[in-house]
C-alpha cells in the first residue's frame, strides 16, 4: 500500500496519510515502516488506533516486504537511475535480475512485488538515500542502516536476509 502511494506521488510531494496500526506498533516502527517505503515523516497526530500522517516523498524506492518473507534481499542503496525507474538493479546490464531468475527467487524479471507475492522475495536498501555511486554514503548512514534493517527483519522475519554490495555490508559493521 505505502509502495503503492510512493509510485504515484512525486518526489518532494507531500501526502496525508491515514494509517491504522496495531497496538503494538511503537513511533519508531512506524517512523521505520514510512521511511523504508520512501517517505520523510514531517508529522504524526495520534487518534485510538488511527494515525494521522504528513509525510514528504523523497527520491528512493520503496521497501517491497512482507511478513515471513523467505528470503529479504538488501541492497546498498537505490542509483538515482533506479530510483527514477521505480525498480531496483534496473540499469541495462545489472546482473541482479538475471541472477534472481535463475535462481527461483523471481520468476518475472524486474518485478520485486511478484517476487514477494509469488516466491515470498522482498526488497529493501541499507540506506534509503539515493546517490549516483555508494561511495557517496557515509558510515552514519549505513550504521543507521542497520540498525533499521535489524528492526524491520525483527517485525517481518525473513527466513533469510541476502545482502547486495560487500563494501557497504563492511562499512555498516565496521570490518
Amino acid at each position: 500500500m505505502l509502495g503503492d502511494v510512493h509510485h504515484a506521488t512525486a518526489v518532494g510531494e507531500r501526502v496525508e496519510l491515514s494509517l491504522r496500526v496495531r497496538r503494538d506498533c511503537t513511533e519508531a516502527v512506524l517512523a521505520d515502516l514510512l521511511h523504508g517505503a520512501g517517505f520523510e515523516v514531517r508529522s504524526v497526530r495520534a487518534e485510538g488506533a488511527q494515525r494521522q500522517i504528513t509525510a514528504l516523498r523523497f527520491r528512493t524506492l520503496p521497501d517491497v516486504v512482507g511478513p515471513r518473507m523467505r528470503l529479504l534481499v538488501c541492497g546498498l542503496n537505490p542509483s538515482l537511475y533506479a530510483a527514477d525507474a521505480g525498480v531496483g538493479y534496473a540499469r541495462p546490464g545489472n546482473r541482479f535480475w538475471p541472477a534472481a531468475l535463475a535462481a527461483g527467487i523471481a520468476s518475472v524479471g524486474r518485478d520485486p512485488a511478484h517476487a514477494l507475492h509469488h516466491h515470498g522475495t522482498g526488497f529493501t536498501d541499507l540506506v534509503k538515500r539515493s546517490s549516483v555511486g555508494a561511495a557517496e554514503l557515509t558510515a552514519a548512514e549505513y550504521a543507521e542502516g542497520l540498525a533499521r534493517l535489524d528492526r524491520l527483519a525483527g517485525l517481518l522475519q525473513p527466513r533469510a536476509v541476502a545482502f547486495c554490495g560487500l563494501a557497504g555490508w563492511r562499512a555498516a559493521v565496521d570490518r
